[in-house]
């Protein structure tokens, strides 16, 4: 079963990819979260926003809800 790491949106992955050397730690935890998660209710309201945060990617009210966005179909 894949993980929410697996089937994040490749330009996500890209963002998270560009905060790693100047924000390891928190860029780490955020993806060891995903990968240790296989349902997008599984996260808390603050793993989203350090997702959204570490990413740089601006997230509606249906991306927080659902994911919409931010995962690949």
């Amino acid at each position: 079963m894949e993980n929410l790491f697996d089937k994040l949106n490749p330009d996500i992955k890209i963002g998270l990819e560009q905060n790693k050397e100047k924000y390891a730690l928190s860029v780490n935890t955020i993806i060891k979260t995903l990968k240790s998660k296989v349902v997008h209710g599984d996260l808390t309201i603050g793993e989203l926003r350090d997702l959204a945060t570490w990413s740089d990617t601006p997230m509606d009210n249906v991306d927080w809800k659902f994911g919409d966005n931010i995962y690949t179909s």
